[in-house]
């Protein structure tokens, strides 16, 4: 899910939501992205635990590519 933000506060050119889930359990990752040159896209966020294994935690997480394609960390905090 793609978000927006109030013109007059621009942090990120683009906000991403996420659902996941799995036998662990479900969580949510939300991102903050930035356009980079050449087409790159830098993005920092934060994990969300909402069931199973990963409730109540939260963590964070970041990823750097282009085209969609790149590589990331994520971390649960707790």
């Amino acid at each position: 899910i793609g978000t927006t933000q109030p013109p007059n506060a621009k942090i990120f050119d683009a906000h991403t939501i996420c659902d996941a889930s799995g036998p662990n359990g479900s969580y949510t990752a939300t991102f903050g992205c930035t356009n980079m040159e050449g087409g790159a896209q830098g993005c920092v966020g934060g994990l969300y635990g909402k069931t199973g294994k990963y409730v109540g935690r939260g963590g964070g997480t970041t990823w750097m590519g282009k085209d969609g394609v790149g590589r990331g960390t994520g971390q649960w905090s707790d």
